[in-house]
């Protein structure tokens, strides 16, 4: 999505009381400039989940966009980043993050300071 459309979708639900918002992350859209806008458009407590669903082009480049996105705190979760088939390369992108596997064939990272 473009990053005004999550902007307003963030804006609405912290109007509703919500505190989280999980959104995907699609090669064709720039995911650091979006990401970038909504933590500049939402408060410092809200918390961000993106979900790649596999989309994260190869490993060399979702291992690349990952650790842009440890600059913004706000992102807590991802999920999915890297395809299936890279495992072993999910589990080991940063020190930072923890893989968990939630279902077969899915695992989520999320930052270990939580």
């Amino acid at each position: 999505m473009p990053a005004q459309d999550w902007i307003s979708e963030c804006q609405l639900a912290i109007a509703h009381g919500y505190n989280s918002f999980k959104t995907k992350g699609r090669p064709w859209f720039d995911v650091i400039e979006n990401t970038r806008l909504l933590c500049d458009a939402v408060p410092p407590h809200f918390e961000i989940d993106i979900d790649f669903n596999g989309f994260g082009v190869d490993t060399a480049h979702c291992t690349r966009l990952l650790k842009e996105l440890e600059q913004f705190p706000q992102v807590v979760m991802y999920e999915s980043p890297i395809p299936h088939a890279d495992v072993a390369v999910s589990i080991g992108v940063s020190p930072k993050w923890v893989a968990v596997c939630i279902e077969i064939g899915t695992w989520v990272c999320c930052r270990k300071n939580l």
